[in-house]
């Protein structure tokens, strides 16, 4: 899905592809992260009958300076071959985008509306909440001094994790004042133009997302068929954590079959009664 060479790329962070049947699922990461993250989440879907993609976005899991040099458009050229590489294989395509990937996943729907039978948004940061404009003049004072912005609250476990799965330590100041204008003036506005089901998806108190960004995406959201999940867990990478990768996939499967936009085939989805 990359023609970027991928040697310097940790295993588990490149993409992959794991065809089952006729239903699909492709996953977006988000900015400065890996998927390697979503790996467990994937094989659950892919144990119930569901196609699944990965896909690693263009710069990531290398170094900052690549990281630095992609841009949103080489981001929306890899979502749009990995659709289209599920629709070779799949009849019905669900998008799933995390933080930034969910900008991604919200644009790709609106661009392409008829590949996409239903979207999973996870954790979209809107903005910086109450101060959006203050955060923006910040990074910009910053990024005069420095190019990169370290990630915080890592702990040494959690270093060590970063480092085995390719994500990064810090983000380009450039591409965090990219990826916020994006999701601010692209993504938001396009919700309005989604029509197939939603499944909105956060996380109970997220470090990196305001809490009024679920009021926000709802708000902007014009279709009635939408659900709102809140996960009890704190955090903004819900897909690390076992607990919630079991809940995301059973509220994936069992919501997008109630709302018709996953078909159940024969044995292609297996449905779990007690979810």
């Amino acid at each position: 899905m990359t023609n970027e060479s991928i040697d310097s790329i940790p295993p588990v962070a490149r993409s992959f592809s794991w065809p089952a049947g006729p239903n699909g699922v492709v996953i977006i990461h988000g900015y400065g992260g890996t998927i390697a993250d979503y790996r467990h989440f994937a094989d659950y879907l892919h144990q119930r009958g569901l196609s699944t993609w990965g896909l690693r976005l263009t710069g990531h899991n290398k170094s900052l300076t690549e990281l630095a040099a992609s841009h949103i458009t080489d981001w929306q050229r890899n979502v749009d071959a990995a659709v289209a590489e599920a629709k070779q294989n799949c009849s019905t395509v669900i998008l799933v985008g995390a933080s930034f990937g969910a900008a991604l996943a919200i644009d790709y729907t609106v661009r392409q509306p008829d590949n996409i039978q239903g979207l999973m948004i996870v954790n979209l940061p809107v903005g910086y909440g109450r101060f959006s404009v203050l955060v923006r003049g910040l990074l910009k004072i910053i990024g005069l001094f420095k190019p990169n912005l370290s990630k915080f609250g890592l702990s040494t476990a959690e270093r060590q994790l970063y480092h085995q799965t390719g994500s990064s330590l810090a983000w380009p100041i450039s591409g965090l004042l990219a990826t916020d204008h994006f999701i601010i003036k692209s993504a938001i506005p396009a919700l309005k133009s989604v029509k197939c089901p939603v499944l909105v998806v956060m996380n109970n108190r997220d470090p990196y997302v305001d809490q009024h960004s679920e009021k926000i995406i709802i708000g902007r959201l014009k279709t009635s068929r939408y659900r709102l999940v809140k996960l009890p867990e704190r955090g903004h990478r819900p897909f690390r954590s076992a607990v919630s990768t079991k809940l995301m996939a059973e509220q994936l499967i069992n919501y997008f079959i109630e709302t018709s936009a996953l078909p159940i085939n024969g044995k292609n989805v297996k449905v779990n009664k007690a979810a």
